[in-house]
């Protein structure tokens, strides 16, 4: 399972960008980014990069793609 520090430090260090300091710290300080990674883990849609049997790295893929 994706830990949640795991989850919170991707969102902090990949969607600032786009969304903003302060719709991200929204984003993690309300649960939201929790809620947004349990419903990708029930949809399907991501990707984990393991080494060693430990999750250290994932992806979200939203939206239309190709198979």
């Amino acid at each position: 399972m994706i830990s949640r520090a795991l989850a919170r430090d991707t969102i902090d260090a990949c969607y600032r960008g786009f969304l903003g300091d302060e719709a991200v710290d929204w984003f993690i300080g309300s649960g939201a980014s929790d809620a947004h990674v349990r419903s990708h883990l029930e949809r399907g849609g991501v990707h984990c990069l393991i080494q060693d049997g430990r999750i250290i790295g994932f992806s979200i893929l939203d939206g239309p793609r190709s198979t």
